[in-house]
């Protein structure tokens, strides 16, 4: 009996073992071909998981099990680019089993010479091709044979990424090779292992008329998801613990998923998933690596890397702009009308998938670290803090209202209650009471708001009295102003008071900008020519590019007369500003006249000719100014 190393998994795999188990115990002079798509852990199988007893292994480890000596060799034959570089290959993998005395003295003559150029045993020779009888005596081979076989034993021969052969190779010539020399000399088995959906061409066409002569069967590589779980474990073990493991193998079981077919996981995607979660979460500070941060890190990573990876998104902005997914956030389709993306996402990594709904958050940091590469791990913990608000997401409120369906009444009565509170009481972050606020609505008009007496209309007033002022043009204040969590074109009522609270919102975003000094913030950098925080600011707040700049300019003239008065360099740097964006902020032909009847009284103060003469300068822009709006 062949010894396996069983990875705990699905029947499907086991038969899988199994048949490649039989096929090598079998006396079958054929070839095996396994065929799966591409990232879906063949290689990973036939080199890690899939262990024959060899020789180097300790009697105790085979013990009770076998006693045949098996030797795998696996071989790659992408990057290879003549077949004759890969039978060399294979023919030193077979000699370097045999004795060297028994080799070389039963070479033809004339041949031993070449094995004194080596500086490995039977390696870097151009001499070994196409068949090893043009070098061995008959007698020779069946030596060979005889030791290659003892005790029933095989040298099996893994040999992968069919589809990736070379252009230049011929495909029926390499299955020539292995039917003579693999097959027929020396009693070799060989597992053919590839895409073939992805072998086209003239390849295609020599496969389908030759593999008769060479292979016996075909079989589909199957469910990989347990090959997944084994790497997660291998890889997260030092990190993660038990009750995570098991959550996070859900996950990947849950979510299928590279491709139409069932229980299909993309391994190298889960590489990939796997190499960023360590990199991020070796840079989280201590004190935030709690449990809610791995789970939140790995299970956003994982989903946000498959669509990315899958092209279920193709625009770069809707990438951006994605958000996770709900029930309610997405219209079925009516009649032939197709799914939109967020149905198409909800139905594959979140529908009855608990550890997706619990912990999925696609942060705008992390969406940017997978498109562009980069992210500000301050800025992301910051965000996850904002998003689970409770360190056990179990007992969140918005998360439990947020998925009120897997709950019962006196539940979400209790959590609507709680939410009232936290709305009123102002003690979590403003976004954090936004989205509950907005969710109460929702509730309401699908019939779930149970508490009574419920005046939301008072929460809103509690709500906007403690707005806090959000960096707009960041992706995450524009979404939290225009409310973007939230999808309710599936009710018009929805759709009016979501309307309405994004114009509070934005009225609140101005006068909290007021009032934290961030336009006079941005005066003072124009006066002061600082371009580095106009550019800053610029970047926070999308306000200070469309405000009138004018109106501003008039309720803060003291501070602007202060630096300009007797001070001609500055006058002549803001001359210079106006000249050249002052009509990007021009609004109100009223404001800008305002602001030159103050400059004229400062140009009246002042007792210095060059000042005088500046300041007519400046004058003389804004007269300009005022024609150009008047045109307009």
């Amino acid at each position: 009996m062949v010894f396996i190393k069983y990875i705990n998994g699905s029947e499907r795999m086991e038969k899988f073992e199994e048949a490649i188990t039989n096929y090598i115990e079998k006396d079958e002079n054929f070839a095996l071909f396994v065929d799966g798509e591409w990232g879906t852990g063949k290689t990973h199988f036939f080199e890690h998981d899939y262990l024959l007893n060899t020789l180097e292994e300790n009697n105790e480890e085979r013990k009770g099990r076998c006693d045949k000596n098996y030797k795998k060799e696996y071989i790659s034959v992408y990057g290879k680019h003549s077949l004759k570089e890969i039978k060399e290959i294979i023919v030193t993998k077979i000699l370097s089993y045999v004795d060297d005395d028994l080799i070389s003295e039963n070479l033809k003559q004339g041949i031993s010479n070449i094995f004194k150029l080596f500086e490995v045993k039977f390696l870097n020779t151009e001499n070994i091709t196409a068949s090893i009888d043009d070098y061995l005596e008959s007698k020779v081979r069946d030596k060979i044979k005889v030791k290659l076989n003892k005790n029933g034993g095989r040298v099996v021969f893994i040999i992968d990424d069919i589809e990736r052969l070379s252009n230049g190779i011929s495909l029926k010539e390499f299955l020539g090779f292995i039917r003579n020399v693999l097959l027929d000399s020396f009693n070799c088995k060989v597992i053919l292992v590839g895409n073939k959906k992805e072998i086209k061409g003239k390849n295609k066409k020599e496969m389908d008329n030759y593999r008769e002569k060479v292979i016996s069967r075909n079989l589909k590589f199957p469910n990989n998801l347990d090959v997944g779980t084994y790497i997660l474990k291998e890889e997260l073990k030092n990190i993660l613990g038990n009750k995570e493991m098991e959550d996070l193998k859900n996950l990947i079981k849950f979510s299928s998923k590279s491709t139409s077919n069932d229980n299909m996981l993309n391994l190298r995607t889960l590489h990939l998933v796997i190499t960023d979660f360590k990199h991020i979460y070796n840079q989280i500070e201590k004190n935030s690596k709690s449990d809610t941060t791995r789970m939140s890190l790995f299970t956003s990573l994982f989903i946000l890397h498959n669509i990315n990876r899958n092209n279920e998104i193709i625009k770069e902005k809707d990438f951006e702009e994605l958000n996770v997914p709900n029930i309610y956030s997405f219209i079925p389709p009516k009649g032939e009308e197709s799914k939109s993306i967020q149905q198409i996402i909800y139905e594959k990594y979140f529908e009855e998938n608990k550890t997706a709904n619990k912990y999925a958050f696609f942060s705008n940091e992390l969406k940017s670290y997978i498109q562009k590469g980069f992210l500000d791990v301050s800025e992301y913990q910051r965000q996850l803090k904002d998003n689970f608000i409770d360190k056990n997401v179990e007992g969140d409120t918005l998360s439990i209202l947020m998925y009120f369906y897997l709950y019962n009444e006196e539940k979400i009565r209790s959590e609507e209650v709680k939410a009232i509170n936290i709305i009123n009481k102002s003690e979590r972050t403003f976004s954090y009471r936004l989205n509950t606020y907005m969710m109460l609505n929702i509730l309401k008009f699908k019939g779930m708001l149970f508490i009574s007496e419920c005046d939301l209309e008072k929460s809103e007033k509690m709500l906007l009295n403690s707005y806090e002022p959000q960096k707009s043009n960041a992706m995450e204040g524009d979404i939290l102003l225009n409310l973007n969590n939230f999808d309710v074109t599936w009710n018009n009522d929805l759709v009016q008071i979501k309307q309405d609270l994004t114009k509070k919102l934005k009225d609140k975003q101005s006068e909290s900008m007021d009032s934290a000094g961030i336009y006079k913030q941005y005066i003072k950098a124009i006066l002061k020519l600082d371009r580095k925080e106009m550019s800053k600011l610029e970047m926070d707040y999308k306000e200070v590019l469309f405000f009138d700049i004018y109106e501003k300019f008039n309720e803060y003239f003291h501070y602007i007369e202060n630096e300009l008065i007797e001070n001609n360099a500055k006058i002549t740097d803001f001359t210079s500003y106006i000249k050249n964006k002052g009509s990007q902020h021009s609004i109100n032909e009223d404001n800008i006249y305002q602001f030159k009847q103050k400059i004229e009284e400062m140009q009246a103060k002042t007792k210095d000719k060059i000042t005088e003469y500046n300041i007519k300068n400046l004058i003389e822009i804004l007269d300009k100014e005022i024609d150009e709006l008047k045109r307009d």
